[in-house]
């Protein structure tokens, strides 16, 4: 994406180590690749290889990235953005509104997005999340999560 130079170059970095203490994910569900974050906003990257799991049933001859999967990264963004700097915290996500897919997205396709909080009130925060190929809009979808105390 054309713009995202600027805002790599001023956010504070995060490599998939650090995305896993934020959001206290591990693998094989931690999907999230780097996440780069910013006042309000932040800027992730997936590589879909062709060798995660999901490719062979979805759908054979012609392997797509399930939406779900695509959902869940933005997710994972949107984690990394409401906790960083928290500490303690955890969040679980209450709802999507508005979602939609407007192109596939295949094995080899870097996937990039951008998550942006659109509103914070009393631990019940929303944002608008988008994902692109390239330049191409690929998905889009407002997000509603909840952020708690993590007992100690």
């Amino acid at each position: 994406m054309a713009f995202t130079g600027n805002f790599i170059s001023s956010k504070t970095a995060y490599n998939t180590l650090q995305i896993i203490e934020i959001t206290n994910l591990s693998y094989p569900v931690l999907l999230l690749d780097k996440a780069f974050v910013g006042e309000g906003m932040a800027y992730g990257i997936k590589m879909f290889s062709a060798n995660e799991n999901y490719w062979q049933g979805h759908f054979a001859g012609n392997s797509v990235v399930p939406g779900t999967t695509m959902l869940e990264v933005m997710s994972q963004l949107f984690s990394v953005l409401i906790l960083h700097g928290k500490g303690n915290k955890g969040e679980r996500c209450v709802g999507y509104d508005k979602t939609r897919f407007y192109k596939e997205v295949k094995p080899g396709d870097k996937f990039e997005m951008f998550a942006e909080i659109v509103s914070d009130r009393m631990n019940i925060i929303t944002g608008l999340l988008n994902g692109y190929v390239g330049d191409t809009l690929v998905c889009s979808t407002n997000i509603t999560k909840v952020i708690f105390d993590k007992e100690k």
